[in-house]
């Protein structure tokens, strides 16, 4: 913390505390909110970097770890369906967060820690969130159906059967009457 603002700090707490002990055991609650205000305006960014700086190692472990997954399934037998263009989207995302964490980190350095960071958890987690989300839909992809079998364009003949006798074309046959009906028009 910047040692000027430490000190801010300190002494906000030091005058809150003794107002408590003296004046704020009959003070009006709204007097109570206006300390608290007071307070906050120095503490919260205080602890706001605090938080941000605790949990960011966490982060950083966290897309090495979502980096090495995606980059095993990539090379796993199931996904061998996978275009170039989809497999190079996926190395791309990777590569892409790894170069927003790496100006994080870059940024962060070339500052003060008691300067504000410039970011936030959620900003990186988002980030984070979001490469392994349209990582895994791209892996999930299902494979594709199998092509349909593409039949012959040869025609297929009935076989001959016991009743039916093949005869040369042209050659009439004779149906009897009972068969035509033409019995039935008298």
């Amino acid at each position: 913390m910047d040692p000027v603002k430490r000190d801010e700090l300190l002494a906000k707490i030091a005058v809150c505390v003794e107002w408590i002990y003296d004046a704020g055991e009959t003070a009006p609650y709204a007097e109570y909110e206006t300390q608290l205000r007071d307070y906050q305006t120095v503490g919260q960014p205080a602890l706001f970097r605090f938080r941000f700086y605790e949990t960011l190692p966490d982060q950083f472990k966290d897309f090495e770890s979502k980096k090495n997954n995606l980059e095993s399934r990539l090379q796993s037998p199931n996904v061998s369906h996978l275009t170039d263009e989809q497999i190079n989207s996926i190395h791309n995302k990777i590569k892409f967060q790894g170069e927003y964490l790496q100006k994080v980190q870059s940024d962060l350095d070339a500052k003060n820690k008691w300067d504000e960071p410039g970011y936030n958890n959620n900003q990186i987690e988002k980030s984070l969130n979001t490469m392994n989300t349209e990582c895994t839909a791209i892996l999930n992809t299902p494979k594709p159906k199998p092509a349909p079998v593409v039949e012959s364009s040869v025609p297929v003949t009935p076989a001959a059967t016991d009743d039916a006798v093949m005869k040369p074309e042209g050659e009439a046959t004779e149906t009897p009457a009972a068969e035509t009906g033409a019995d039935k028009l008298d």
